[in-house]
């Protein structure tokens, strides 16, 4: 919920923390629930290569999926194809709202996500700061939302310090996992 809130006042949001969290819960969640709820939405989830992106994204995604859209036969709009093993064919798929996910790597060359127009993005890991820039303006023409996920297990990258400098505590919450120190 908080996180959610967040959004709509900031519509850029970058989730810190360890390792099982729940920040690729809470993305595909919500990166699903956007998609669902507006017809025709574009979203892209991005991760470092295809294959972390299908092993890590992609089938969490799928969990969150309505049941009944799992199964939905391919028409001339719908396509759903997953499998464990290769996650969504192609790298995408189109729900029958028209609404459509698409799945890009760090890995590919910066171009591919050049001239695009999304209602989200979804950055998993470790994003190159030179990309956050460049999506932001994928995001402008349609008021989309920037979510950066990322697990600090090898410290800050670029990124991480770039939306972390000059920040000011707002709300500071007690963790209900860990005891009073």
């Amino acid at each position: 919920k908080t996180a959610d809130q967040l959004l709509l006042k900031h519509r850029e949001l970058l989730i810190n923390g360890g390792n099982r969290a729940g920040k690729t819960e809470y993305a595909a969640k919500r990166a699903v629930n956007l998609l669902v709820a507006n017809k025709g939405a574009r979203v892209w989830c991005l991760h470092t290569t295809e294959k972390s992106s299908i092993q890590m994204q992609q089938n969490v995604v799928f969990k969150y999926l309505p049941a009944e859209w799992k199964t939905a036969r391919k028409t001339k709009i719908t396509n759903i194809a997953y499998t464990q093993k290769n996650g969504f064919s192609d790298g995408t798929f189109i729900l029958p709202n028209s609404s459509q996910c698409f799945f890009l790597n760090y890995a590919q060359k910066r171009e591919v996500i050049e001239g695009g127009e999304v209602d989200m993005v979804w950055c998993d890991e470790l994003v190159p700061l030179d990309w956050v820039e460049t999506l932001r303006y994928r995001l402008v023409t349609r008021n989309g939302l920037l979510l950066l996920t990322f697990t600090p297990v090898t410290g800050f990258t670029p990124m991480v310090k770039y939306f972390v400098s000059g920040c000011r505590f707002e709300t500071v919450l007690k963790s209900e996992l860990l005891p009073d120190t």
